[in-house]
Parts: structure tokens; sequence; C-alpha cells
């Protein structure tokens, strides 16, 4: 059962998978990224968040809602995630592909390319 709009959804679990790719680059002092992985990762994420824009705003607001109450009664006050957390890269990177449209690093938001 789908809570919320595709967009909205793909958008979440973007979020999830590239914040446990940021825990592990600032938490894993030999974990390393090249260049193209970092490149894709910031298309994938523009991707996301173009996408995200699309659905309505009152239903971007019920997402909001729902993950702020949700994160407030799951989070622990002063918790971090282990270096690595339960990130599985391989297996991000496969739902990744399948989840979000292929976007090349070029394009998204406002063009930038400071990566």
């Amino acid at each position: 059962m789908r809570l919320f709009l595709k967009p909205i959804e793909d958008f979440a679990d973007v979020f999830v998978i590239l914040q446990g790719q940021r825990n592990l680059a600032d938490y894993d002092p030999l974990q390393r990224f090249d260049k193209s992985e970092v490149a894709t990762a910031i298309a994938i994420a523009e991707k996301a968040m173009d996408d995200f824009d699309t659905a309505l705003a009152k239903d971007r607001r019920a997402f909001a809602r729902w993950s702020f109450s949700r994160n407030a009664r799951n989070v622990e006050p002063n918790s971090h995630p282990a270096p690595g957390g339960c990130l599985n890269r391989a297996k991000d990177r496969a739902r990744l592909k399948r989840s979000t449209p292929k976007a090349s690093p070029q394009s998204g938001r406002g063009g930038r390319k400071d990566y």
C-alpha cells in the first residue's frame, strides 16, 4: 500500500540512500567516492527534487508532516549513525537505477556543475 504519490516516495527513497552515502563519506575515513559516482549521485538527487516539485503542494506538506512526526517518534536525541550504518552500496545503487529515471550530471536544478 502506498502512502504517497510515486514522486514523493521516490524522493524519500533517494534521500535515505544518499544520506547513507553521506554518512559513509563523513564517518568512514577509508571510504572513497570517485568523481563519476558523485556526479551520478548529484544528478539523481536533483532529478528526485525536480520530480518532488511536480507533486501538489498539499501532498508535499502531508509528506513533510508525516516525515516529521515519524522522525520525532523514532529518533533518539544526540544519536548518530554508525559509520556505514546498514548501507549496502551495491543494493542501493540498484534501487536508485530502478526507481529514478536517468539524469545527466549537467541537467537539473539551475544547471549546476559544482561537483
